[in-house]
């Protein structure tokens, strides 16, 4: 969910030309954080003593909501659910199962992922006032494997489903009820979808490359004439495997990971970005990174904020934003020192996972001072205390505010 959604600028002239390079330090990022507003970090409660990591999926419009899984020994995981009024709630399932809450629905507490005690798994819906339980409707002779991602509006979902032995990516909700996209490969699924429910992106695993994986791209239109299907969007020279993480709200960037194989070899952040509407066709370019490992998790909603993970040389792993600036670069910035002042001391962030639409939470992953993982968000723009109205902006609306009060007690 998921999420990642749109760059700045809209001529395509400079979308073929974005760019990427590397920063050293701390710098003003005004598409990061807006100078005026102070800075707050927030633990995700804590996981059991006996947990043995933490996964964050996806975090609502107004980072009231977390979703994601805890894993345990014996390949065991469970979902949990994180909101700001309740605290951190792991949803425990009979012994031995691993399920996991992918994607959540705007600022509604409706979330959906994937319960793998049955083969092939059952995708999940989840609804904060009813609890889990409710399956995702499967159709007829098809089985549900995961529901990657959802759009806030018309609770439209992308995932895959198992049928007639092998995995089928495909769109379901308002007008689109058991549509599959036609990728015709083996085991393929789909990933992301933009807010207005016309771009997917996706992978697929070629017929004969066992060790390979392909991101594809898909226009849906309720005109089948106007549907697009492009497989096999463009990676670096040696590079056989990659699969996409989310999509920008008008599907002009399509954020993941490259590698040169889909077992043991290092990834690399890459972003595919879209030159041309009519024929669906991307450009891809690697992100900078800390010359080791590094992915993209999630975009935000104009497509200015990237986060993901990057590792050094001493196969250290932080948490990373990579910056639009300007028009045409994106910049790296490690979120650890980013945001130093408010980070407790002992924690290292070791990886971005989620951003809200607006890019003003990140949620994510870390290691606290006793050396066990944690979730965390951080609310980028915390409203300052001469905010009075709350709007985010300190104007004359709160000077009138405070004349028109002034002078009163907590007794009046």
């Amino acid at each position: 969910m998921m999420r990642y959604n749109g760059i700045c600028v809209s001529r395509s002239s400079v979308r073929k030309g974005i760019t990427a390079f590397a920063v050293v330090g701390v710098m003003s990022l005004t598409s990061l954080v807006h100078p005026a507003f102070s800075q707050q970090f927030i633990q995700l409660g804590n996981t059991p003593p006996e947990a043995t990591g933490i996964t964050v999926r996806d975090i609502t419009d107004n980072g009231g909501m977390v979703v994601g899984g805890v894993r345990y020994p014996n390949d065991t995981q469970h979902p949990f659910v994180w909101t700001s009024g309740t605290g951190l709630a792991i949803r425990n399932y009979d012994s031995g199962n691993r399920a996991i809450l992918t994607c959540v629905v705007g600022s509604k507490p409706i979330a959906y992922g994937a319960y793998y005690t049955h083969n092939p798994p059952n995708a999940l819906v989840y609804d904060l006032t009813g609890g889990i339980g409710q399956p995702w409707p499967t159709w007829n002779g098809w089985y549900n494997d995961v529901a990657k991602d959802v759009i806030n509006s018309s609770y439209r979902r992308v995932g895959s489903m198992y049928y007639n032995g092998a995995y089928r990516p495909i769109i379901d909700g308002a007008g689109t009820s058991n549509f599959v996209i036609p990728v015709d490969e083996r085991n393929s699924g789909a990933y992301a979808i933009s807010s207005d429910g016309k771009y997917v992106a996706g992978r697929y695993r070629p017929r004969d490359l066992d060790d390979h994986l392909y991101v594809f791209a898909y226009r849906y239109d309720d005109t089948p004439a106007n549907r697009k299907l492009t497989k096999d969007l463009p990676r670096p020279d040696g590079k056989n495997t990659a699969s996409p993480t989310g999509i920008s709200d008008d599907g002009s960037i399509i954020t993941g990971w490259t590698a040169e194989n889909s077992v043991s070899s290092p990834r690399s952040a890459i972003i595919w970005v879209r030159y041309d509407e009519p024929d669906l066709l991307y450009n891809f370019v690697l992100l900078p990174d800390f010359g080791v490992t590094s992915g993209a998790s999630a975009i935000s909603a104009d497509g200015s904020v990237i986060v993901g993970t990057a590792t050094d040389s001493a196969l250290s792993s932080y948490a990373v934003a990579w910056v639009l600036q300007g028009d045409s670069s994106y910049q790296i910035v490690d979120l650890n020192q980013y945001f130093a002042d408010i980070i407790p001391a002992g924690w290292r962030l070791n990886a971005a996972q989620a951003i809200s639409r607006d890019g003003r939470y990140i949620a994510g992953v870390g290691t606290d001072q006793d050396g066990r993982l944690q979730g965390w968000i951080i609310d980028t723009k915390c409203t300052i205390s001469a905010d009075v109205t709350g709007d985010g902006i300190v104007d004359d609306a709160d000077l009138l505010e405070v004349l028109f009060n002034f002078g009163l007690s907590c007794d009046q």
